[in-house]
């Protein structure tokens, strides 16, 4: 089954405690510079704060960044003025089986994630079989 999921993400030197404080919201997840990584042990360079979208990765790209923009555009100031060393962006990322899966984003939704100054992201894992090549 194809997967398709969209976060905000806040990236940068301070703390996530600051960045909430910040935009007086909870991170979904994150994890703070020179926290110990997972795999590894290495710290990590920069601090990482994400606020997942909350519908399921059986959604299109275009619900998770509707259902995310209404918390991020009431918070549009804030978004502009992270504090100094702090990047924000969309992050979209899919995981396909389908073969020649596609995607659009309407011109309102690109307009309303430009007006906060935001960039897009997008991994995408094409997972399926490979077609058979002619000879």
């Amino acid at each position: 089954m194809d997967q398709t999921y969209a976060f905000f993400v806040v990236v940068g030197p301070g703390t996530a405690e600051v960045i909430s404080a910040h935009l007086d919201l909870v991170p979904s997840r994150f994890w703070n510079k020179d926290d110990p990584r997972v795999k590894g042990g290495k710290p990590y360079g920069h601090t990482r704060w994400v606020l997942d979208s909350a519908i399921g990765r059986d959604r299109p790209w275009e619900e998770h960044l509707a259902a995310l923009l209404p918390f991020l555009e009431s918070r549009q100031f804030n978004i502009r003025n992270l504090p100094e060393g702090h990047e924000a962006g969309l992050q979209c990322i899919a995981k396909f089986i389908s073969v020649n899966p596609g995607s659009h984003l309407t011109s309102d939704l690109m307009s309303r994630i430009a007006n906060l100054g935001l960039d897009l992201d997008f991994d995408i894992y094409c997972l399926g079989a490979e077609e058979p090549h002619d000879a």
